[in-house]
């Protein structure tokens, strides 16, 4: 039920009128413990993300999975993100999620950096094998419609 909800959602996020960009990825991954030993992800359409996932085995004592990107805006206009990450077991049923949008936007040129901590037990982070990763882009703040789409 849980896979189903963040699949819906993450479908309703997709289908916003003007998305401007999406970049999806998805693959297997053995999450290692510390920074050099991070998984790195390339990913983006108009926005460039490089993301880095790892366990962190002492955050404030406790032991986490660190979700971090730096996105990077090559383009002319500024832009607007979503950075979205999910890992499953090998069954495909969901264990964790982290989801971080832009409250503003990434300026031409520039780049931002994001990241999270994921908190499990540690026999869940144990059975994650797979992940998805998606980074959108769009002009506008997602609260924002054009005159057309207002009407709706």
């Amino acid at each position: 039920m849980r896979t189903l909800l963040v699949i819906l959602a993450a479908g309703f996020i997709l289908m916003l009128p003007g998305l401007a960009s999406a970049d999806h990825k998805k693959g297997t991954i053995e999450l290692k413990e510390g920074f050099k030993n991070a998984t790195k992800i390339d990913i983006g359409d108009k926005l460039k993300g490089e993301c880095q996932w790892y366990i962190n085995p002492n955050f404030f004592k406790k032991r986490v999975i660190s979700v971090q990107c730096e996105i990077k805006n090559p383009t002319k206009a500024p832009l607007y993100y979503g950075y979205h990450v999910a890992f499953f077991d090998k069954e495909g049923h969901l264990i964790a999620t982290s989801s971080m949008n832009g409250m503003s936007a990434v300026a031409p040129g520039k780049s931002t950096f994001v990241g999270n901590v994921i908190s499990l037990p540690k026999h869940m982070m144990d059975r994650i094998t797979n992940y998805q990763v998606t980074l959108f882009s769009e002009e506008k703040p997602f609260d924002q419609f054009s005159d057309s789409e207002k009407d709706k």
